[in-house]
């Protein structure tokens, strides 16, 4: 999976240079691909505000419920990508686990701001947006940009995060947070030009797509 293998190593796996600098108009199957896509993701979204809602009322978010979205996880990424409706129930249960795990941060905004919670849900929403249409309406220097942008900046990101655990200070919270944003942003027009150059090609996994989407609008919430 594209977002398992951000964690790991280069912050791009084994994305292929073609891959990422191709770029073809989006054709009528391909088109038809992407609805699919982006259904299943919309239905993951619902499905992790479900769960966030889920523990406002039986406070059930905590240490059971993320070990229970990692186990969710692997078993999706375990299961033949032919046995779609087996898969797409996993990753409803993964984005509602999701949910329930956030649930705690989410009430603590909104003991905060009643209003924070829209505000990063529609901020989230709108910068994916923008990004996934810059990667379907761009030519390739967009995603050469993202990439060569990311290549640079994630291994600063995790420099941070580990000197964090010993030494915080205001900047390091700005930049932590600005620039994860910025960086996560950038994924979401990769792994969106990356889907369609693999659709072009014939390799099509909608559930796994929608997870890396999912992963992607996830991280930009959170922010």
């Amino acid at each position: 999976m594209d977002f398992v293998r951000s964690f790991s190593g280069s912050p791009f796996g084994d994305y292929a240079t073609e891959t990422l600098t191709k770029f073809t108009p989006v054709q009528r199957h391909v088109a038809q691909y992407l609805v699919r896509v982006y259904t299943l993701l919309g239905a993951t979204i619902i499905a992790s505000a479900a769960g966030a809602v889920f523990h406002l009322y039986t406070n059930a978010g905590g240490l059971m419920s993320i070990v229970a979205g990692l186990v969710t996880m692997f078993w999706l990424m375990s299961t033949n990508p032919q046995h779609t409706a087996k898969r797409t129930k996993l990753l409803l249960a993964f984005g509602a686990l999701m949910g329930i795990s956030i649930g705690p941060l989410v009430e603590y905004a909104l003991d905060v701001d009643q209003f924070i919670v829209l505000q990063a849900l529609f901020g989230a929403a709108a910068v994916f947006a923008c990004f996934t249409g810059a990667a379907l309406t761009s030519d390739n220097r967009l995603t050469m940009f993202a990439v060569s942008f990311i290549s640079t900046f994630f291994p600063y990101l995790t420099l941070f995060t580990v000197f964090s655990l010993f030494f915080r200070t205001a900047a390091y919270e700005v930049f932590y947070l600005y620039g994860g944003l910025v960086c996560f942003s950038l994924y979401v027009a990769v792994n969106t030009q990356v889907m369609i150059a693999r659709a072009n090609a014939g390799t099509r996994d909608e559930v796994g797509d929608a997870l890396t989407l999912f992963m992607d609008f996830f991280r930009l919430f959170t922010r």
